[in-house]
């Protein structure tokens, strides 16, 4: 008797898993104003996270504010990005993401909750943006009682009861022996019961696994092309900035081996303009009024192609102003090369959040000047060279 009751109350424990819910939402035309969303109860249940594909760009933006002292994660990149929670906390989630022109372009959703895919959402629309804004409320998963507590409480009652079950055996022995019967009875239905939950749920988890390869592969598929195509437009780039760089060179030696032989002219023309003026003491020679020359302390006011300039100008001169503008440009060319390593070196110890954190911090900025402008690519460079070395990896 003891042994049944146990048994029903085990078997009634089992749970029915739902399947894996999946959402296409018919195609938006011109979007005017964020989407908005609400997340909360089981389906905000932590670890939450909401994961986000998209065709690739490089103009995205995920932002979070909260209100507890939880410490949510977030990862993007040209065409992923991610929210994680791992405490109970009410979050705004806002995303966004712009093209240079306006398509057909779809945007896949996961949605995780309690570490599981609770939820997949497809979006189709027509347009340059999207932008979307979550309501997020995560929570702790209620606590379910274990088998153990459960078979606790049972055994209690039905120690509880035995004096009362051993009259009622006394009194009525047929009766008994019926109640076995329906008990039996009862059981086998409770077993069949759960063994029909059991095959639904590995039904189900099949399905559910199944989707969620053919999503991944869809999505893998779709980051293997993006990234063939990058590769072959980095070549691209690449060969054009070797020829550019080569034309230049070109250019520069061409520039020098001219500017040589218009200073050596011009030694030659003011040493003859000198002993004619020698020979012929009463000869007057008009001579133009010689430019105000640039001053040493003024160099390091000039912008870098216009100190180049100057310096094509200066070689061959062999008077000591010209030579200490020559070591003067020379220095603040070092000493430009030397703070561009420091700060590599600076943004490399830096951690993948903090780079995106101040990648995003300049794009907010309207009116950006030469320095942060500078910083901003240092840092997207750096993101570009942490990508492919983990895609490599």
């Amino acid at each position: 008797m003891k042994f049944l009751i146990i048994l029903l109350l085990v078997i009634g424990t089992v749970p029915v898993y739902a399947q894996l819910d999946v959402t296409t939402v018919p195609e938006i035309e011109n979007l005017q104003e964020c989407m908005q969303s609400e997340i909360r109860g089981g389906k905000g249940w932590v670890p939450f996270s909401i994961k986000m594909f998209y065709d690739t760009t490089k103009d995205h933006v995920m932002s979070v504010e909260h209100q507890g002292d939880t410490n949510p994660k977030i990862q993007q990149s040209d065409n992923v990005m991610i929210f994680q929670s791992d405490g109970e906390d009410t979050y705004q989630l806002s995303t966004q993401l712009n093209y240079d022109t306006s398509q057909k372009r779809a945007i896949y959703f996961e949605y995780w909750s309690e570490g599981n895919a609770m939820h997949t959402e497809i979006i189709n629309y027509n347009d340059n943006t999207f932008c979307r804004t979550f309501l997020i409320t995560t929570t702790e998963p209620p606590i379910i009682p274990t088998a153990e507590e459960l078979l606790g409480q049972s055994a209690y009652r039905a120690l509880t009861e035995m004096p009362l079950i051993k009259d009622a055996i006394n009194q009525n022995t047929n009766a008994l022996n019926g109640a076995l019967v329906f008990l039996t009875l009862a059981v086998i239905m409770t077993l069949l019961v759960g063994f029909t939950q059991a095959i639904v749920y590995v039904m189900r988890k099949k399905t559910q696994k199944k989707q969620i390869r053919l999503f991944d592969e869809a999505i893998k598929n779709s980051n293997k092309a993006t990234s063939n195509s990058m590769v072959v437009i980095e070549k691209v780039e690449k060969k054009g900035d070797e020829l550019l760089e080569k034309m230049k060179d070109i250019m520069g030696r061409r520039i020098d081996e001219m500017t040589n032989s218009t200073n050596m002219v011009m030694l030659d023309l003011t040493k003859i303009v000198e002993t004619i003026k020698e020979e012929n003491p009463d000869l007057k020679i008009q001579v133009p009024k010689v430019p105000e020359r640039l001053k040493v302390e003024d160099i390091e006011k000039l912008n870098d192609d216009d100190k180049k300039k100057l310096a094509r100008s200066l070689r061959g001169m062999k008077d000591s102003v010209s030579v200490k503008k020559l070591r003067m440009i020379s220095e603040l060319f070092k000493k430009k090369e030397e703070k561009k390593k420091e700060i590599d070196e600076n943004l490399q110890s830096k951690d993948y959040e903090e780079l995106i954190k101040i990648y995003n911090n300049m794009m907010q900025i309207e009116e950006r000047k030469d320095e942060e402008e500078k910083l901003m690519m240092d840092v997207y460079y750096e993101l570009k060279r942490r990508e492919e070395k983990r895609d490599e990896e």
